[in-house]
């Protein structure tokens, strides 16, 4: 009875120790499990450039307020992220004016 006992453990453990080296292999290969950052890309552009897209207006609209244009500055640029871009928009007091004028339209709506 005793060999008995002694080969069902060691059965166990040789067991448990393949399903655990299949899940750590599987994890790592995976792409559904192996969870990677989307890749993040910048672009350069004017107040009035961003505001030709309604996506980014919609954008800009949710993620900034006016309070920086409490400093005294000849250009403004401020960082916007939009999906998996940062947007860095840059213009006049006048210009930011302007956009800020502007009523956004609602984020599930069409132009």
């Amino acid at each position: 009875m005793e060999v008995t006992m002694k080969t069902t453990k060691i059965v166990l453990l040789a067991a448990a120790m393949a399903i655990a080296t299949i899940g750590f292999s599987q994890s790592e290969s995976s792409p559904a499990c192996a969870e990677k950052p989307a890749p993040t890309f910048s672009v350069k552009t004017t107040v009035k450039a961003a505001m030709q897209n309604p996506d980014l207006l919609k954008v800009m609209h949710a993620q900034l307020n006016a309070s920086f244009l409490k400093v005294d500055r000849p250009v403004y640029t401020v960082a916007v992220q939009l999906k998996s871009t940062i947007y860095y928009i840059s213009g006049t007091y006048r210009d930011w004016r302007l956009f800020f004028s502007i009523k956004p339209l609602p984020i599930g709506q069409k132009d």
